[in-house]
């Protein structure tokens, strides 16, 4: 892509009445629509992960106190557990899984939450001009494209938006932030 107009509609998907409504401050209703969608996708994917996860908590703390602690406690059923048993070891991994579960299942929900907001209609499109600047950030975040003083990371996956940008190109960019900047749209000056 060598950065045209018609690459940057395509990379960004959006069209010309896109374009005018943003260079007014807002979104078009089919932008909304996209932004609603993809919201609702990550967040019912950040739910379902947070039920799987919360469902690893029960059983692990389930194991725990049906299985572990008789065994710690030398319940008439079971030995009492010694130093280097692996009976021991068993139960403090158990608890270790518990808390690993219980944070990705946070995570999740927020994940969820913060994909909702996203998606809110009360998002402005703020507009920045200025010269392209690239780079790649391979063990961080993937791509960081500034124009102006506004940054915009993409990771390795949406480096198609990315790439349409030609370092030193002048560029008026629209773009909703909310917990980060999101191109909307663009133009090439």
């Amino acid at each position: 892509m060598n950065g045209t107009q018609n690459d940057l509609k395509t990379a960004i998907l959006f069209n010309d009445e896109d374009l005018e409504a943003n260079k007014l401050g807002r979104l078009t209703e089919q932008q909304r629509r996209n932004m609603e969608f993809e919201a609702g996708q990550v967040a019912v994917v950040s739910t379902k992960f947070a039920w799987i996860a919360w469902v690893l908590v029960a059983v692990f703390v389930f194991a725990i106190f049906a299985v572990g602690v008789p065994a710690q406690l030398g319940s008439p059923t079971s030995r009492p557990a010694k130093d280097g048993d692996p009976l021991r070891w068993a139960v403090l991994a158990m608890g270790s899984a518990t808390l690993v579960a219980a944070l990705f299942a946070t995570f999740s929900v927020f994940l969820a939450r913060n994909a909702r907001r996203n998606a809110r209609s009360d998002l402005q499109v703020h507009h920045v001009r200025g010269t392209a600047t690239k780079s790649h950030v391979p063990d961080e975040f993937g791509y960081v494209l500034s124009i102006g003083n506004c940054e915009f990371v993409f990771g390795d996956g949406d480096d198609v938006v990315y790439k349409v940008f030609e370092e030193g190109g002048t560029y008026s960019v629209h773009y909703v932030f909310n917990t980060t900047n999101l191109i909307v749209s663009a133009e090439r000056e």
